[in-house]
Order: C-alpha cells, then sequence, then structure tokens
C-alpha cells in the first residue's frame, strides 16, 4: 500500500489489508477461518488462516467477509502481491555453488503466489524485490 501511494501519489477510496497465515496443522475450522476489523471507515483489516493441506482461495474469502460486515464488490478488487528474485551476494558470504543451483531450481519450480491463492490473473499487481542470498 505505501508502495502504491508512494508512485501513484493515490489511495484507494475502498481499502482491504489482508495477512495470511499458513498454520502447522492441515485444517483450519471455517469458523475459525478470517478475522476482520474495521481500522477506520472504508478501511478493513482482515487475518486468515488456513491449514498446511489446504488451499487458499482469497476471492471466495473475501465473498464471505460480507457476512461479517464487509461489502466487497470482488469484480473491483487489484489484489497487490510481493514477488522476490533471488540474486548473488556481491560480497561472497553467499550459498555455496550447488545450493545456490538448488535453491535457484526449487524458486523456478515453485507454484507461482497468485496461483497458490486462486488470485484472478487479471487483477494482481505484483511488486518486486531482489534478495541476495
Amino acid at each position: 500500500m505505501v508502495w502504491h501511494v508512494k508512485h501513484n501519489r493515490a489511495l484507494h477510496e475502498h481499502l482491504f489489508v489482508l495477512r495470511v497465515e499458513i498454520l502447522s496443522v492441515p485444517w483450519v475450522d471455517p469458523s475459525n477461518r478470517i478475522t476482520l476489523e474495521e481500522v477506520a471507515h472504508n478501511f478493513w483489516r482482515a487475518e486468515a488462516r488456513f491449514g498446511f493441506m489446504e488451499r487458499p482461495h482469497i476471492p471466495q474469502l473475501l465473498a464471505q467477509s460480507k457476512s461479517l460486515g464487509c461489502a466487497i464488490d470482488i469484480a473491483d478488487v487489484t489484489y497487490y502481491v510481493g514477488h522476490e528474485t533471488v540474486i548473488r551476494r556481491e560480497d561472497g558470504m553467499g550459498l555455496t555453488g550447488w545450493q545456490e543451483r538448488l535453491f535457484a531450481t526449487m524458486e523456478r519450480n515453485a507454484l507461482h503466489v497468485s496461483d497458490f491463492f486462486s488470485l484472478p490473473h487479471d487483477q494482481v499487481v505484483e511488486i518486486g524485490r531482489q534478495v541476495a542470498i
């Protein structure tokens, strides 16, 4: 959100900030799935919990938030997600060669964050950063 305000010099009229936590249990009871708080008028903060065996579906979760008092137009949602690109450390103190190649292979084959959360691709904005290992 800070990035958006800094670069676009604008803030959306309706904000819904969601933090997703994947727990070390296989399943989470649906009644404990989401907590929702209205921080200010049209500004909501939510926390969602999923078990490690569950596949999070964020648009469905947002649709359920209507029953908690937060009416969101799912068709008008823009999802902001982070994307890290791993680069080599310049000081030479990073991973050894084989570890770096293994990590790069694992990262390349990992499920993309928007697919993991079942986000509609035409509503996703990725904010990237480089991480040196």
